[in-house]
């Protein structure tokens, strides 16, 4: 085999391994029974947003939330800016099961929460961000339906 032949296929090896070390699930990535539950559960609005406070109480939370943000001396990382990114995508996707104009800023919004996840590797269910689970029509929507319901889910056993 010529050198270049050797080299094409050291490169193709390489990405191989690359697409599968990004791909693959590690072992304390594995779903909890808690997770599991959530991730067999559908992925409805009405299963979602079951629990979910009105639009108008979550934009003026959001609202304020922001307000508070801007305040000298506050403390926003990335958990915090993930959380804004999480609740703004569930109000455009509420939004745009009520009115089909809002699904460009519902998909825009799962969209930037999906990146945010992907960058920061932080996720609440079972499948992250770059899932095969969310490669359909309208999967980031779906991706943020799961997001938000751990988030309520764990701010409920927070609460308790």
């Amino acid at each position: 085999m010529s050198p270049w032949g050797t080299a094409i296929v050291a490169v193709v090896a390489v990405a191989a391994l690359w697409q599968l070390r990004v791909y693959r699930r590690r072992p304390q990535d594995q779903p909890t029974v808690a997770e599991s539950v959530l991730a067999s559960a559908p992925l409805t609005p009405a299963a979602a947003y079951a629990d979910a406070p009105g639009i108008g109480d979550e934009l003026a939370a959001l609202w304020v939330a922001q307000a508070a943000e801007a305040e000298p001396g506050a403390e926003y990382g990335a958990a915090e800016h993930r959380e804004q990114l999480l609740r703004w995508a569930a109000v455009w996707d509420r939004l745009a099961l009520e009115d089909a104009l809002a699904g460009t800023g519902a998909a825009a919004a799962a969209y930037l929460l999906q990146a945010h996840d992907h960058i920061y590797d932080s996720q609440a269910g079972p499948y992250g961000p770059h899932s095969i689970e969310w490669d359909q029509p309208r999967g980031g929507r779906l991706y943020v339906r799961q997001e938000y319901a751990a988030w309520r889910a764990g701010a409920e056993r927070t609460a308790q």
